[in-house]
């Protein structure tokens, strides 16, 4: 038995090195296709950590069905599962915040002359 639950946190292991390979090579697509543009520079920059553990996190769920683990590791794998989805969804809304945080710095510069409105939006944001 504990060679089955040993192969299986093998296989989730595996699963989650697939899930973080398939986001590393989206986001190098993503950056080849739009990485000039200045409304997803920042959602690319700030946002691989988050998809990274979200990509990784979606191949073990979707691995988590075949592997050969009692039902109460089965169990506890997927409570914990649960704890972490509700984590890295968090994770990656604050990610979305910063990232827009930034477009908005970046469209409203204050280095010219007439910088009124930039300011009062960069402040409102910052708010």
């Amino acid at each position: 038995m504990q060679d089955a639950t040993a192969l299986g946190f093998l296989e989730l292991l595996l699963a989650a090195v697939v899930g973080a390979l398939v986001q590393v090579a989206l986001f190098r697509a993503l950056r080849r296709a739009f990485g000039r543009q200045q409304t997803v520079q920042p959602l690319l920059a700030r946002g691989a950590h988050s998809a990274r553990a979200a990509f990784a996190l979606g191949a073990m769920l979707v691995a988590s069905p075949a592997l050969r683990v009692g039902p109460g590791t089965l169990l506890v794998l997927r409570e914990l599962a649960t704890l972490v989805v509700i984590a890295v969804v968090g994770w990656m809304l604050i990610v979305l915040v910063y990232a827009l945080e930034d477009m908005v710095q970046a469209r409203y510069d204050i280095a010219v002359p007439d910088n009124l409105t930039a300011r009062r939006v960069r402040t409102r944001i910052g708010v």
